[in-house]
């Protein structure tokens, strides 16, 4: 790390900048930190740029942080944040912009490209309480999300038709989420999910619920329409109703599906 001072005011103010090549192997960051007052003002410029190599992960990150200290008050905030590269062989692309300080956040925008679908977020929130309140874009469609955390409790709301929760205590994690009718743009088409799903995780063991959990797709070509209700755990599934309807589809009943031991069986009624 090669650094060089700048100015130096011995008075009051100290102003260090430097341009440090290689930091760490594939690492290069650019920095400027100054302080002033006695102490009482540090600012702190930095920009970097990092080639990633892990293992199942390559590509390149790049971006500016920026941090400001005042009168015991902090600010920050992340422009032109940028990931470009490969995730299990999945193409993807992230960028940010955002600012804050000790009181909370404003995520200006974030987009996220996995495998040639986009999402994109903007908003604002706490560091406790309600965490994040804005919205979520993807296929064409924009969704209000709430995000809010109280003691082991993690509530989220999407819009008027989704709602779920998670508890953490004690070793177990437990979670729930309601649909009605909610919409997820795929495409060029919508697919539509409602009914009630949960489940749980404790000790090793899990399970799970579904009540009415249906899906629909509207758009090009002819689907059917399903809709489900069971249990699930790490012995197998039992669907006491299944539902399949639709031009040329009309099956109604049960499904038994056991993969204790490694093999899968199944039969219905």
């Amino acid at each position: 790390m090669n650094g060089e001072m700048v100015e130096y005011r011995p008075s009051e103010d100290v102003v260090v900048e430097g341009s440090w090549g290689e930091v760490v192997r594939g690492v290069v960051v650019n920095g400027h930190v100054s302080a002033g007052g006695k102490g009482s003002e540090v600012e702190c410029k930095v920009e970097i740029r990092s080639l990633i190599g892990m293992k199942g992960v390559e590509g390149e990150v790049s971006g500016r942080v920026y941090g400001f200290v005042r009168g015991g008050k902090v600010s920050w905030s992340v422009s032109e944040g940028l990931y470009e590269g490969r995730v299990s062989g999945v193409g993807v692309r992230a960028k940010v912009e955002g600012v804050g300080d000790e009181a909370g956040y404003e995520l200006k925008g974030a987009e996220v490209t996995v495998g040639g679908v986009e999402v994109g977020v903007s908003g604002t929130g706490r560091y406790e309480g309600k965490v994040f309140e804005g919205e979520v874009r993807t296929g064409g469609v924009g969704y209000g999300v709430v995000v809010e955390v109280a003691g082991g409790s993690i509530g989220v709301k999407v819009g008027e038709k989704l709602a779920g929760e998670v508890k953490v205590g004690r070793g177990r994690v437990e979670g729930e989420v309601r649909m009605e009718e909610f919409g997820v743009g795929v495409r060029g088409g919508m697919v539509w999910l409602k009914g009630k799903v949960g489940g749980w995780y404790e000790g090793g063991e899990w399970g799970g619920v579904v009540e009415g959990l249906g899906v629909r797709y509207e758009g090009e070509g002819t689907y059917p329409e399903v809709e489900v209700s069971g249990t699930v755990d790490a012995k197998g599934a039992e669907l006491r109703a299944v539902k399949v309807a639709g031009e040329g589809y009309g099956l109604e009943g049960a499904v038994h599906v056991g993969w204790a031991g490694g093999s899968i069986v199944w039969w219905g009624s």
